[in-house]
């Protein structure tokens, strides 16, 4: 039998990944099984299930470098159960996958840390829609999105339901998978900056087998004006401003200024609401995000039955992005390993700072290059590299970097909004990396494979 060979194998010191197997039965509420359930598997460190409704579901590795990594055996599996609940996922790699299960009628179930091997009955649960109304605001669908979101990392999973309208106003999600804890969220797109404000985040708690009814209702609550502008330059259009809630789970609020640099802010509960003001540049290369902030202003205001005076933010001056001929900035940080890295304790050696996250495909796809491009030029000695995730999930970084065999200084501070180095180098998407010289200088911005590889042959001389 494949189980009992699996254990054996497993138990053997040594032993290579090879191509396995999970088995088991898809079943209903009542235990009956349920024919032609769809079952899907992602390794834990590599690869995701991406869900947008029941039609269209897939598991994913995000490179091929992936898929060569694993060796014996595939990163992904995708199959249907057979008249008695049956399914076989086969040829997978030595690994733990996440598995998701569904049928469109009866709902889905979840099963986490599942090894080659294994055989498991899992049980669906009814699924949970979500539905509502936008109150108090005039959609637009050029510019206006709503989305639904998970409130925190799942896992390997990535849940993006799509969105039905019903009328101009009334929207509906589902059916949705049997997790809790997800965010609302409409954003308005600004077109002339190619970016995304958020205009209202709202928490919902999605319930197996019911209906969440939710409303995004900017016509009740407060209302808190106010303007952003330079002392250069005076009013500043196309500014995000959202004001976010001091308390759990977090509500959020925003607009965008216009051309004489005027915001309103509507529907705010009384309570303390932090309130930021960003405005992002277009990203000149590929990747996920958006391009450098130009403004950044923050305030602290109560909203309660007292009117909150207007909310001014005066920035002194526009934010630059980093260039190539900039020094570089000085940061402190402390890697995985926890070893103190900083830039300072670089200087003499060419030095790449590399921003990147599990999910960003690109930069998954550019590991193999970089791996080789540390070897190629003494990495750790007159050549280093400096990641910087942008993770919310510390574990998933150690082990994907460990199974791609990463080796150089490893940091994982954080999403972009708390992440320091971030901050520090004024980066909003990935991959985003800066080729530093033996001096401390900016030679190359977002250079990748062969040419990054030309960038740093002129930084060293040959031995």
């Amino acid at each position: 039998m494949v189980f009992a060979r699996s254990i054996l194998l497993l138990a053997c010191a040594g032993t290579p990944a090879f191509a396995g197997e999970i088995r088991g039965r898809v079943l209903d509420a009542a235990g009956a099984p349920v024919a032609k359930a769809r079952v899907i598997a992602a390794e834990n460190t590599v690869a995701h299930i991406t869900y947008a409704s029941p039609q269209s579901v897939y598991a994913i590795s995000p490179s091929e470098a992936d898929v060569r990594i694993a060796g014996a055996g595939k990163l992904t599996g995708d199959t249907t159960t057979d008249a008695e609940g049956r399914f076989t996922l086969r040829d997978l790699r030595t690994a733990r996958y996440t598995l998701l299960a569904f049928e469109a009628q009866l709902g889905f179930v979840t099963h986490f840390d599942t090894d080659v091997g294994g055989e498991f009955d899992l049980t669906l649960k009814s699924s949970a829609t979500v539905s509502g109304r936008v109150k108090g605001l005039e959609l637009d669908r050029t510019k206006h999105v709503l989305q639904l979101k998970l409130r925190a990392p799942f896992h390997n999973l990535v849940f993006a339901p799509n969105v039905d309208w019903i009328g101009a106003d009334e929207f509906r999600f589902g059916p949705l998978p049997d997790v809790p804890g997800w965010n609302l969220v409409l954003t308005e797109w600004v077109i002339e900056r190619g970016y995304s404000g958020v205009v209202a985040l709202q928490p919902v708690d999605a319930v197996s087998g019911a209906n969440a009814a939710v409303a995004i209702d900017s016509s009740a609550g407060r209302i808190v004006t106010g303007s952003v502008r330079t002392t250069e330059a005076g009013a500043l259009a196309n500014v995000s401003i959202v004001a976010r809630s001091n308390s759990t789970p977090v509500r959020e609020r925003g607009g965008i200024s216009g051309k004489d640099g005027r915001f309103r802010l509507i529907g705010l509960e009384d309570g303390e609401w932090t309130i930021e003001a960003r405005r992002f540049t277009t990203r000149e290369t590929a990747g996920c995000g958006v391009g450098p902030k130009d403004v950044f202003a923050a305030s602290t205001v109560r909203v309660g039955a007292d009117a909150v005076g207007e909310v001014s933010f005066v920035v002194p001056r526009l934010l630059n992005a980093l260039r190539v001929g900039d020094v570089a900035p000085a940061f402190k940080a402390l890697t995985l390993a926890g070893a103190e890295i900083s830039l300072a304790d670089l200087r003499g050696k060419a030095v790449l700072v590399d921003f990147w996250a599990t999910w960003c495909s690109m930069c998954r796809a550019e590991f193999p290059k970089l791996r080789d491009t540390y070897a190629m030029f003494a990495g750790g000695t007159r050549f280093e590299i400096v990641g910087v995730s942008i993770d919310e999930d510390l574990d998933a970084v150690r082990k994907l970097t460990q199974r791609l065999g990463l080796t150089w200084p490893q940091t994982a501070l954080g999403p972009v909004e708390k992440n320091a180095l971030a901050q520090l180098f004024n980066i909003a998407a990935t991959p985003s990396s800066f080729l530093i010289d033996r001096e401390g200088k900016i030679v190359a911005i977002n250079a990748l494979g062969d040419e990054l590889r030309t960038e740093i042959a002129k930084l060293l001389p040959p031995k």
